[in-house]
C-alpha cells in the first residue's frame, strides 16, 4: 500500500525518523492507528460508564459525599494499607 501525504504530515514524519523516533514511515503510521484505535476503545469504555453512572442517578442509586464519608473511606484505606490487606477486586484497574 502506498500513502500520499503533504505538508506539514510528510515534514513531521521525516522529522521524527530523523530525531529516532522511528525507524520508517510505515512505523509512524502504525502507531498513530494504534493510537486512534486506543483513544476509540477508552471513548466507548466512558460513554458506557457515563451511562452507567446516568442510569444509577435516575434510579436513586447514588450517596452523600459528605465530610465524614470522606474521613470514613480515608481511614478504612489507612488501615487496609496497614494491615497490609489486598486491594479489593472491584478498586482494581
Amino acid at each position: 500500500m502506498q500513502i500520499i501525504l503533504e505538508s506539514p504530515y510528510d515534514e513531521y514524519i521525516a522529522k521524527l525518523i530523523e530525531n529516532g523516533n522511528f525507524q520508517n514511515a510505515e512505523q509512524v503510521v502504525q502507531f498513530a492507528l494504534n493510537e486512534k484505535f486506543q483513544f476509540a476503545q477508552w471513548d466507548h469504555q466512558t460513554v458506557s460508564l457515563i451511562e452507567e453512572g446516568l442510569k444509577d442517578v435516575e434510579e436513586g442509586r447514588v450517596i452523600e459525599i459528605t465530610g465524614d464519608y470522606k474521613r470514613d473511606v480515608i481511614e478504612g484505606a489507612r488501615k487496609r494499607y496497614l494491615d497490609n490487606d489486598p486491594i479489593p477486586v472491584f478498586v482494581k484497574p
